[in-house]
């Protein structure tokens, strides 16, 4: 197979783009930009144009893919040493130039490939094709020139010095003996100069002549083909990169001469540097918006996380909602029958002396009392309990209930207690509070079946401090730590929830730390829990700071007695046991008494019996609720006193705006005669109001 060419077809681009309209549009592009090319249908026809003469020849990379190219491919690696077909390959979208097609890669072995990435430019593609045809262009001059010094050693030398690539000559042993005029005038070197190995400390960077010197030894022992890229220091000093081949002239099966070309290729290189710009200047692009992605995407991962936390909190609020309507419902019925039961045994207390029977009595009050409180733990922990905070001092409160936590929780257990000493009050329900200490003791003994260290403590949290998921403010700390079992990531997770525990069946409720977190939260403070398995647990209740103590702080005097004995009192309940349990309490004080059934009853006794000094109203009763029944009383009676009773959680569906719940049942006989006291004591209502205000909301400083 030659490779000649006919000179009319030396300049001509060979084109093969056998896919959709690839072909034709290379074409355009190519006579736009002054380059006359030829469209080949498929391989053989590439073949067949190449015998005859080309300047160039831009190939899809599809075209190749799956393809015999076996002819291609002895045609390129039996190129005489002049030929250095130029090949532009036009690689796939996102194509690498490392990662490459079986069928390129046996092209690339000994071809001379521009590999450009599609979408490409006009003004790229031609370029490259035109340094192509440069390159092309002389190597056919080199071609032309060889062929004449086949015919004549004095031509050659005639030729050579024409030649506009630089020429040289070897000896067998790899010995310089000629360099052509365009090489001493590129060089700037003396052809005497260079003879030998000299040329290569003369005239070849620094930075190939190592390589350039293994690959000469390695051609003239016949290891290898001499066929490299090089700098040459041109005679002002610049460097320019070249194409160097060398053919060996062979004569009875040994090389008599080495025949060797330098063709410039520095346009191919800069286009081929500029590409690798091209290609990292994108990677570099890609890179960033890939890192704007991660970016974007690591938002969003913790945006989804965070719906999921609101979600998971939702639910929980869900939770304590629905359980919270179930117990608040319960919760009045409950609370009216513990009503019944606490006031008959507080009565029969008074009446009876027989020690054996008042340990009775004391026994079943104590049941009833653990009953109410199990019924207020319930609304605790749903929040659906009504709190009646005052300024508390906590260390006075973990002082006197450290007897009691002691008889709780046993002697394997030792109470260690470290108080601050000027503790700030806290706002706080004292009675809910105790049962929050209580709660936890409990779970820390429970965490430590096999005995251990209990410690409570308290301090202040000042304005700062506390943590971040807290209101901004002064909170004070009690803290209760145990050296028990602690818990796991998924346990503490759902520490809080209603009804979830981890002791055997009937060992737990599983309210507690439900119970402590609402009556925190429902007082405005928090709960956190810090625990590790194996190490102990510390659960920190973050409660409110009072700003200064109320009277209702201070002790009280228990009533032994009416504060107005003349006073005449109406009690209205539809529960008999109730009705007759507070009737015959306040008699007990001194008190005249009147009891009605409902509210229709209660304005018939008002009727006929004249004015009332206070009316002591249940809120919820069948027809007429208290509140209606206070607004009809007073239309007849504008200064009527009146105090209204209730066995409901959550009163804020029953009561107006101006007018607060007085007394929450079950209730103790003292405390009913305390709070009939303090309506009494108040002044009469202005004409028109719906409730008396007996005990106005705590507001936080």
């Amino acid at each position: 197979m030659t490779h000649t060419g006919e000179a009319a077809f030396r300049s001509r681009v060979l084109i093969l783009a056998p896919v959709g309209r690839d072909a034709a549009l290379t074409g355009s592009l190519l006579d736009r930009g002054g380059v006359e090319s030829v469209v080949c249908s498929d391989l053989h026809g590439l073949e067949r144009n190449l015998v005859e003469g080309a300047g160039a020849a831009v190939i899809t990379e599809e075209a190749l893919t799956g393809q015999d190219i076996s002819g291609l491919a002895e045609w390129v690696a039996h190129q005489p040493s002049w030929s250095d077909f130029p090949f532009i390959i036009l690689l796939e979208p996102g194509a690498s130039a490392e990662g490459c097609s079986q069928e390129r890669d046996a092209l690339q072995q000994s071809g001379n490939l521009t590999l450009l990435e599609r979408p490409v430019g006009t003004a790229t593609l031609v370029s490259a094709v035109r340094a192509g045809l440069r390159a092309r262009g002389r190597q056919y001059e080199v071609h032309d020139a060889l062929e004449a010094l086949t015919a004549s050693e004095r031509r050659y030398r005639t030729l050579a010095e024409a030649l506009p690539q630089l020429v040289w000559t070897s000896r067998p042993d790899g010995q310089r003996d000629y360099f052509s005029r365009q090489w001493v005038e590129y060089t700037g070197v003396p052809e005497k100069d260079q003879f030998g190995l000299a040329w290569l400390d003369k005239v070849i960077h620094p930075q190939d002549r190592e390589r350039v010197g293994e690959r000469w030894i390695a051609a003239v022992q016949g290891r290898d083909d001499y066929d490299l890229e090089l700098r040459i220091r041109r005679a002002d000093g610049q460097y320019r990169w070249f194409k160097a081949r060398a053919t060996p002239v062979r004569e009875g099966g040994r090389t008599v001469r080495w025949f060797g070309t330098c063709t410039d290729i520095t346009d191919i290189v800069e286009a081929r540097e500029t590409l690798r710009r091209s290609r990292e200047e994108l990677e570099r692009l890609v890179a960033e918006r890939t890192r704007s992605l991660a970016a974007a995407n690591d938002r969003l991962t913790a945006e989804i996380a965070e719906r999921q936390r609101t979600e998971e909190a939702l639910l929980q609020a869900q939770k304590l909602e629905a359980v919270g309507q179930l117990t608040s419902g319960v919760a009045h019925d409950f609370n009216n029958l513990l009503t019944g039961v606490l006031g008959n045994l507080e009565l029969l207390e008074r009446r009876l002396k027989s020690q054996e029977s008042l340990r009775r009595l004391r026994a079943a009050r104590l049941a009833a009392e653990r009953g109410a409180r199990l019924t207020h733990q319930l609304l605790a922990f749903s929040r659906k309990q009504r709190l009646a905070p005052t300024p508390l001092d906590l260390n006075r409160l973990v002082s006197e209930a450290s007897d009691m936590l002691f008889r709780t929780i046993g002697t394997t257990v030792r109470i260690e207690t470290v108080l601050t000493e000027g503790l700030w009050p806290a706002l706080v329900d004292p009675t809910q509070t105790e049962l929050v200490l209580l709660n936890l003791a409990i779970n820390a003994r429970d965490a430590m079946p096999e005995g251990g260290r209990l410690t409570i403590r308290t301090a202040n949290v000042g304005r700062g401090d506390a943590p971040a998921d807290l209101a901004a403010g002064d909170y004070v700390l009690i803290s209760v730590s145990d050296t028990g079992e602690g818990m796991s990531e998924e346990v503490l997770r759902r520490a809080v929830e209603p009804f979830f525990t981890t002791k055997e069946p009937g060992k737990g409720s599983g309210l507690g730390l439900s119970m402590v977190h609402g009556v925190a939260t429902q007082s405005g403070g928090g709960l956190h829990i810090n625990t590790r398995l194996g190490r102990g647990t510390t659960v920190n209740v973050y409660l409110p700071r009072a700003r200064r103590v109320s009277a209702a702080a201070r002790e009280r005097e228990t009533l032994s007695g009416a504060v107005h004995e003349r006073a005449t009192i109406m009690v209205v309940d539809d529960d008999p046991d109730v009705r007759e349990v507070a009737v015959s309490s306040l008699e007990s004080l001194g008190y005249h008494m009147l009891a009605a059934e409902n509210g229709a009853a209660a304005l018939d006794l008002l009727a006929r019996s004249g004015p009332v000094d206070l009316l002591v109203v249940d809120m919820a009763m069948p027809g007429m609720n208290g509140v209606e029944l206070i607004r009809r009383a007073r239309e007849r009676q504008v200064d009527l006193r009146a105090m209204l009773v209730t066995g409901y959680a959550d009163i804020a569906a029953f009561a107006p705006a101006d007018g607060d719940l007085l007394l929450q049942k079950p209730y103790r006989l003292e405390r009913l005669a305390e709070h009939v006291a303090d309506a009494l004591r108040r002044e009469a209502p202005e004409p028109g109001s719906n409730v008396i205000t007996i005990k106005p909301a705590p507001r936080r400083a």
